[in-house]
């Protein structure tokens, strides 16, 4: 009878001292600055935090965010009219671009619906790029458009934007714009090869009236009509000094101007 006894009361000692040690690890893992999730390991400090409402009991609750699209978007509206981005019953605030809603696209910013907003738009749905017009996806739209994303200012036909677009884009302002990989740059003074003719590009665009010397690629050369000005030999007037130009190249060595 007493062997029974000692034998319930080991038992009994083992059961509590595995519990103890289950307790024991639970701790230790809540107490760690990270967490496994999907087979990678995250810090727990890195875990970013949003605050939504749901619709059926408008309280707020917090909710780790992947701060990107994510499948299952949409519109809805709350009990003032006013249109958020919604997921899954809740303000979703971390994406900036586009959602489908009604045979629609419309531009979402903060979790909600910026109808101010007219520009470059990015889709996650797709990963492309579009032009958004007062907040709704403009497909009839050709031509440049500014990105809130990056500050730049892209070429956009039939409202997406043409990434592989390198050339001239003509404008109803009469100009040339030059294009490079789908980003028009209104900075740019350079010259250009198009289609083996080099053009003079001035804030980003073709200046046709420009009649003087330019430096490019440690060589001068003469500028006329918007081209290099390959025909012509002779002299150019530029800053006080009259350069003897050969075949619309600055040649240092040539006799005339050796005293220069």
């Amino acid at each position: 009878m007493e062997k029974v006894k000692n034998g319930k009361t080991r038992r009994k000692l083992k059961i509590i001292s595995v519990v103890f040690s289950v307790a024991l690890v639970l701790a230790v893992l809540v107490s760690l600055p990270f967490i496994f999730e999907n087979n990678q390991l995250i810090f727990k400090d890195e875990q970013k935090t949003v605050t939504h409402k749901t619709e059926s009991e408008g309280e707020e609750q917090n909710q780790v965010s992947t701060a990107s699209y994510v499948e299952g978007l949409t519109l809805a509206q709350d009990e003032n009219g006013a249109w958020y981005c919604s997921l899954n019953g809740a303000i979703y605030t971390d994406y900036k671009g586009v959602v489908y809603y009604d045979n629609n696209w419309y531009f979402v910013e903060n979790g909600w619906l910026n109808w101010g907003y007219t520009g470059v738009a990015y889709s996650g749905y797709d990963g492309k790029w579009y032009f958004v017009e007062n907040g709704i996806l403009n497909w009839n739209y050709t031509g440049f458009a500014y990105s809130s994303y990056d500050t730049k200012t892209y070429y956009v036909k039939n409202g997406a934007l043409i990434w592989d677009l390198t050339g001239f884009i003509y404008q109803p302002d009469g100009d040339w714009y030059y294009v490079n990989a789908g980003v028009f740059d209104d900075s740019l003074t350079t010259l250009v090869n198009y289609k083996d003719v080099w053009y003079y590009i001035e804030n980003g665009k073709i200046n046709w009236s420009y009649d003087s010397l330019f430096y490019f690629n440690n060589e001068w050369f003469y500028i006329r009509g918007g081209t290099i000005a390959w025909d012509y030999t002779g002299y150019v007037y530029f800053y006080g000094v009259n350069y003897y130009i050969t075949g619309g190249w600055l040649d240092w060595s040539h006799e005339n101007n050796q005293n220069l």
